[in-house]
């Protein structure tokens, strides 16, 4: 089996030697093998693409110089006695006459060393014969969506098929795709191909991937196709591609999402609530709302005033997150009649039903007495006696405007990852940004950074108050910040020194996620890691602002889904215990 790579590799000239090949396409659990034999500071793509390689047992492999990474990859596969043939074209950067003239000789070169190693001869007539053919096929969609398909573009990096299925299993309609990939090369092939000359020119005139001088601008091959939405994948630490990304941003009006992978399944949880909010912010655009009409932070009601209770349509929204399940029980007079925060525990669902139980026996009511669920956050898909899923993000914007009218920007940090909104007067999403998959800046890294100082996490704001001495804690990785406390400890460093010094790094962390969506005043504050008061002091000195503290941080979420609940018609099923 022979792997290629680039969209510009001329495969087509394999098909003339009865070959068979595919395109390497990497998604792997690990890259342990590629590990020991490229440095682990390598590009993930180039790690996966060895990974892969060595899993399927592709002995032949044809590479681009498309960046130093796969020039790096050629090198090791060609010492590799693994792979019994290796081959490398030089590719132009540019698409002229005398860059076809170059790319041209490059095929033809690339022609003969084929014809020295494979055992058939070359047949020019299937060659010719195989260039319209080679149309992969692309995922159908939904024929019967719950609304019109979100008209979606793609661009930048590669995006894996089974990524790009995902995709297309909610109700989407790929309407462009600028990838690197290209996935239907039927399409290079326009005009008459009978020479090397004219099939090269037909390859170096497809859509050009950013390694290439393009003259045109990025925008334009997009906005023809008129998406509501566009999809920047982009390579992990790559830097290549921020700057079309920052370009892009610039010139664009449809809203803009940019998503990094490592071509590890790590960040799959993630990747699905950035995409499923992208799509909420596109649906709420369709049909803007008129400003809400609710009463504002209402935090009211005690059981023994509730004779009425009966009489009220009641909704429960359920936050199920990775160190907490938070419930509130809302009435349709937008009155909070309960809430409840329980740990979410080894199985997040048997959580999300004891966090119910326990709001449900506060307000002295029975699963039966409520008419809607939606359920949020990285769990919410485990909460089966729910009626909808939404993601947090969407959640936390609704849930913060209703407790601050005039909030615009709000920043969530929970156990597991941190993430910044700004929203509009309606409480719609204008822009976010997450974290990326490691848990530094979140309440896991407090959480860790507590048990090595022997502290309850509790503790970790009031004993930052006590701090005299600046410490810096400069790694942002969990593990080498543990390593940095557990030398300050060595140094015999004050705890609330330390304990300070960690807050400040969560700050810095928050602070550059902010910058990325810019901030509006004013500024909520939800989440956990809200009561930490060394986080919040930090923070709100790093943004030159005073942020705005709900009186419970956690439930901000589950505030949220309530409200889209009580949005929502009759539920799809009764309720039942």
């Amino acid at each position: 089996m022979i792997g290629y790579l680039c969209k510009y590799t001329p495969v087509e000239i394999l098909h003339g030697f009865s070959e068979t090949f595919e395109r390497i396409e990497p998604i792997t659990q690990s890259v342990c093998c590629a590990d020991g034999m490229l440095h682990p500071n390598l590009c993930s793509y180039a790690r996966a693409v060895l990974e892969t390689c060595l899993e399927k047992k592709i002995t032949g492999l044809v590479l681009t110089n498309c960046c130093d990474s796969v020039r790096r990859l050629y090198d090791v596969a060609l010492n590799d006695p693994r792979f019994t043939w290796v081959e490398f074209i030089d590719l132009p950067r540019k698409h002229d006459a005398s860059a076809v003239a170059y790319f041209e000789g490059e095929v033809h070169r690339f022609l003969e060393r084929a014809r020295r190693f494979f055992p058939r001869s070359f047949n020019e007539e299937r060659f010719f014969r195989s260039i319209p053919r080679l149309r992969p096929s692309n995922p159908e969609p939904d024929p019967n969506p719950p609304f019109p398909p979100v008209r979606l573009a793609l661009t930048g990096a590669r995006i894996h098929p089974d990524l790009k299925a995902w995709f297309m299993s909610y109700p989407v309609s790929i309407v462009a795709d600028t990838t690197c990939t290209n996935p239907d090369r039927g399409d290079i092939f326009q005009g008459e191909i009978s020479s090397l000359k004219t099939y090269a020119r037909a390859l170096l005139n497809q859509t050009p991937c950013m390694r290439m001088n393009r003259a045109g601008g990025l925008a334009e091959p997009l906005l023809r196709s008129r998406p509501e939405g566009i999809v920047y994948q982009t390579v992990k630490f790559c830097d290549f591609y921020g700057y079309d990304y920052a370009l892009l941003r610039g010139e664009l009006e449809p809203p803009l999402l940019k998503i990094e992978t490592d071509y590890t399944t790590g960040s799959v949880g993630q990747l699905k609530t950035r995409f499923e909010a992208f799509l909420e912010s596109i649906l709420a655009r369709r049909e803007p709302k008129k400003p809400s009409s609710i009463p504002f932070g209402l935090l009211k009601g005690e059981p023994e005033m509730r004779n009425d209770l009966q009489k009220l349509r009641v909704v429960a929204g359920i936050d199920v997150g990775s160190t907490s399940v938070n419930v509130v029980l809302m009435d349709e007079n937008h009155r909070i009649l309960a809430t409840s925060i329980v740990k979410t525990g080894p199985k997040s669902g048997l959580g999300a039903r004891n966090a119910l139980d326990e709001a449900l026996a506060t307000a002295r009511l029975s699963l039966s007495d409520i008419r809607y669920i939606v359920s949020t956050g990285y769990g919410r898909a485990v909460a089966s006696f729910s009626h909808e899923a939404v993601t947090e993000i969407t959640c936390h914007a609704r849930g913060a405007l209703w407790l601050d009218r005039n909030v615009r920007t709000v920043i969530d940090i929970g156990g597991q990852d941190s993430k910044v909104m700004r929203i509009d007067s309606n409480g719609e999403l204008k822009d976010f940004v997450m974290n990326d998959k490691c848990a530094a800046g979140t309440g896991k890294f407090l959480e860790m950074m507590a048990r090595t100082l022997e502290l309850e996490i509790e503790d970790l704001g009031p004993a930052s108050l006590r701090a005299k001495e600046k410490v810096m804690i400069s790694s942002m990785c969990t593990v080498f910040a543990e390593s940095e406390v557990i030398s300050l400890i060595a140094q015999n460093k004050e705890t609330p020194d330390i304990i300070k010094g960690l807050c400040d790094s969560v700050a810095t962390r928050t602070a550059a996620l902010v910058s990325r969506v810019g901030k509006e005043e004013r500024v909520m504050m939800t989440g956990g890691v809200a009561k930490n008061v060394g986080v919040v002091n930090s923070l709100s000195e790093r943004l030159q602002t005073d942020l705005v503290l709900p009186p419970e941080p956690q439930i901000v979420g589950a505030i949220g889904a309530a409200l889209i609940a009580l949005e929502r018609g009759h539920p799809p099923r009764p309720l039942s215990e």
